[in-house]
């Protein structure tokens, strides 16, 4: 909704003043990514693949406050136990003190996105993914405010043209030279959280 302020300046000229009136959405509504940390997001990603070898499911995380901040990579066995092409079983605990670590100096977030990679498969968690959702959730409360998760979708290897990630209700999609992206998130419900990529 627009509010209109009318102001009569000294010589009779009426202006009218549009002004937005603030947005009510917060964090714990919508997610807001920087498009630098999609590039990140898409680097994490495609770096766990090996040529004649077949891809297996990832993990990585997202911190920030109003707008994420962090992308922690999660590359150590400390925190993945197993994963294969179609599961992956990480240390909850383990993530945590990385997250923390990483982010001594930046000081501490509000929120956090747990994110896992579906390799060839669509961003739609299925009842695996939600019943950890909800584990992970009572852990992560203790340090975060507010929790999300990611489903990162990623397709076999081909040669694509590159295309911009754009935001559509709570997925981003896009397209690197060599793989279509799409990202889901997620409340600890495994319902759809709204997400709007900053493009810098």
């Amino acid at each position: 909704m627009v509010k209109e302020i009318v102001i009569v300046s000294e010589d009779g000229i009426v202006i009218v003043k549009r002004k937005p009136k603030k947005s009510k959405r917060t964090a714990k509504n919508r997610i807001i990514i920087p498009s630098n940390l999609i590039k990140q997001m898409e680097i994490r990603v495609e770096s766990v693949f090996r040529p004649d070898v077949e891809d297996v499911e990832t993990t990585y995380a997202l911190t920030g406050n109003n707008v994420m901040e962090v992308l922690h990579p999660f590359t150590s066995k400390e925190v993945i136990k197993s994963a294969t092409p179609f599961e992956i079983h990480t240390k909850i605990e383990a993530k945590i003190k990385q997250i923390l670590e990483e982010r001594a100096e930046l000081g501490k977030a509000s929120t956090v996105i747990d994110v896992h990679t579906h390799p060839q498969g669509l961003p739609i968690p299925s009842d695996q993914d939600l019943t950890v959702f909800k584990r992970a959730f009572t852990v992560y409360k203790k340090y975060f405010d507010n929790v999300f998760f990611g489903i990162h979708a990623v397709s076999e290897e081909q040669r694509f043209r590159r295309t911009e990630p754009k935001a559509e209700g709570n997925k981003i999609v896009w397209t690197s030279l060599s793989r279509k992206h799409e990202v889901a998130f997620y409340d600890k419900d495994g319902k759809p959280v709204e997400v709007e990529v900053w493009i810098q």
